[in-house]
C-alpha cells in the first residue's frame, strides 16, 4: 500500500489528530503539484475584482477563446494537443478560470455569474474585439449566457459536450449550502479535497461522465489535471465544493433560443450525451450538432485531430 493510500485510510479512521491532518494535507499538496505539467501554460496575468486570471495568447487572425471545461481539476492545459494548429489561424486565448490551475483560487462561493462575468470582462477587457469561442461542458452555458445577456462581441460559439439541460436548471438548497460550509472547513474539509483531488479521484471523477471509461484516462494526464487542482494550495476546494453543492448551473433555455451562431461537437454514440444534443435542438433548431464518435467528454484531447477539422469546418 502507498504512502497516499495510507495516509487517506488513517484520515478515515476518524481518530487522527488535526495536527497529523494538516501534514497529511501538507505532503499530498508538495506530492500533487510536484509534476511541472501544467507551468508551460503559466503565461500572462489579468487581474479583476476577484484576483488574478493567468490565461495563454498566441498566433495570430481572428480572436477565438477556448474556455476549459469547469471543475477544480480544470485549466486551459486541457487545450494543449489543439492550441499550435489553432493559432496558425487564430489568435487564440485560454483563460485559467477562477479556482482554476495557475488563476487565483478565492476563498468564496462560486457561481454561474463569476464565469460569465469573467468571460464578458476578458473580452471586452483583453481581446477588444469580435472573439469566437470553443467552449467545454459547463463553460458552454457560460458562453452563451454572455453572448446573449452581456457581449457584443462574441460571435460564434462552439461547445464540446455540453451539460444536459435538466442538470442546468437545478438549484441549490439550504442543506446543499450547509454541505458545502462543513466541506471548506481548513483542515478536514482540506484532507476531504486532497482524498477527491488525487490523480486515482480525477479517473473516477472522468469515469462517472456518461460511461467514460478509466482505461481511457492515461497515468500523466490524471497527474497533470491532479496538479491543477493544487497549484497554490488548497483553494481549488472552494470551486470544487460550489460545483458539488450545485452552486453554478443556470437556466440557458430562454437565452439559448433563437441565438444564432451555436455548433455542438458531441460522442453520440454515448446515449445520454445524444439525448443532450437533441434537447439543445428542440430549443433552438439552428443550432448544428457534429458527431465524435467514442471522443468521450473531452474531444479535443481524446481526438485533437478529429476535433480540429470539425472547427476547421465551423470556423
Amino acid at each position: 500500500m502507498s504512502l497516499t493510500s495510507k495516509l487517506i485510510k488513517t484520515g478515515l479512521a476518524g481518530g487522527v489528530s488535526v495536527a497529523a491532518l494538516a501534514a497529511a494535507n501538507k505532503y499530498l499538496r508538495k506530492k500533487y503539484t510536484s509534476v511541472n505539467k501544467t507551468y508551460e501554460y503559466k503565461a500572462f496575468s489579468w487581474r479583476y475584482a476577484q484576483g488574478k486570471i493567468n490565461y495563454i495568447k498566441r498566433g495570430e487572425g481572428r480572436p477565438l477563446l477556448l474556455l476549459h471545461s469547469l471543475s477544480a481539476y480544470g485549466s486551459c492545459y486541457e487545450f494543449s494537443k489543439i492550441i499550435d494548429k489553432l493559432s496558425e489561424k487564430h489568435t487564440v486565448y485560454a483563460i485559467d478560470f477562477p479556482g482554476c490551475g495557475h488563476s487565483d483560487k478565492p476563498e468564496m462561493t462560486y457561481t454561474a455569474f463569476t464565469f460569465v462575468q469573467v468571460i464578458y470582462l476578458f473580452i471586452n477587457e483583453v481581446i477588444g474585439e469580435v472573439t469566437d469561442i470553443i467552449a467545454s461542458g459547463l463553460s458552454g452555458a457560460y458562453g452563451i449566457m454572455a453572448k446573449r445577456n452581456f457581449c457584443d462581441k462574441i460571435g460564434k460559439i462552439i461547445i464540446a459536450d455540453p451539460v444536459s439541460i435538466h442538470s442546468l436548471t437545478s438549484q441549490p438548497t439550504w442543506k446543499d449550502s450547509f454541505i458545502k460550509d462543513i466541506r471548506n472547513l481548513p483542515v478536514t474539509g482540506t484532507f476531504l479535497y486532497n482524498m477527491a483531488a488525487s490523480p486515482s479521484g480525477y479517473r473516477l471523477f472522468t469515469n462517472s461522465l456518461s460511461g467514460d471509461s478509466v482505461k481511457d484516462v492515461s497515468r500523466e494526464t490524471s497527474k497533470a489535471f491532479c496538479e491543477s487542482a493544487h497549484i497554490g494550495g488548497s483553494g481549488g476546494k472552494y470551486l470544487f465544493n460550489s460545483i458539488k453543492s450545485g452552486f453554478v448551473y443556470v437556466d440557458i433555455r430562454k437565452s439559448l433560443k433563437d441565438l444564432e451562431g451555436v455548433s455542438i461537437i458531441t460522442d453520440t454514440e454515448d446515449a445520454a450525451r445524444k439525448k443532450t444534443a437533441s434537447e439543445y435542438r428542440k430549443i433552438n433548431k439552428d443550432i448544428k450538432i457534429y458527431e465524435m464518435p467514442g471522443a468521450g467528454h473531452m474531444p479535443y484531447m481524446q481526438d485533437p485531430s478529429g476535433f480540429l477539422a470539425i472547427v476547421g469546418d465551423i470556423l
